[in-house]
């Protein structure tokens, strides 16, 4: 959407910049009893998930 507010009348273009986060979430299943303090090379499945 453009707003004409945005536009620098000198230049005669949107001189604005604009920012988007995306985010993701995945559910990681049978990870048995973890807590907040468990290591995450100890949950079962997280180095593959969280692989690139």
């Amino acid at each position: 959407m453009n707003a004409p507010d945005l536009i620098e009348p000198a230049v005669g273009v949107d001189t604005t910049g604009r920012l988007q986060t995306v985010w993701q979430v995945k559910g990681l299943p049978d990870v048995g009893d973890i807590g907040c303090a468990t290591d995450a090379a100890d949950i079962p499945g997280w180095p593959a998930a969280t692989r690139c």
